[in-house]
């Protein structure tokens, strides 16, 4: 598990942006996956304030036991605006 928080401010402009981050990565079996959640907040020169949300999984299973066996993928996005964004993927050789 990562934890991982910013903030940043600039000495000649107002204002602020503050990041969350946090992920968690384990396997079961062959099976890894990837559970990532993020916060961004960002308060503006006339301190009006905005902040976005993302989660995102990410789940990888072998297909072989070798190796260099080819591995097929899934991951999804979803953000705090409602948009959903998923993909799958086989990655390896065809022989």
């Amino acid at each position: 598990m990562s934890l991982t928080a910013s903030e940043q401010r600039y000495w000649n402009l107002p204002g602020k942006t503050r990041q969350l981050y946090l992920s968690y990565n384990a396997a079961w079996h062959t099976v890894n996956y990837s559970l990532s959640i993020e916060r961004n907040e960002d308060f503006g020169r006339d301190g009006d304030a905005s902040t976005d949300h993302r989660i995102a999984l990410s789940v990888t299973v072998p297909l072989g036991s070798s190796p260099g066996s080819s591995r097929l993928s899934f991951n999804a996005v979803r953000d705090s605006s409602g948009d959903y964004n998923a993909q799958a993927g086989l990655n390896g050789q065809v022989l």
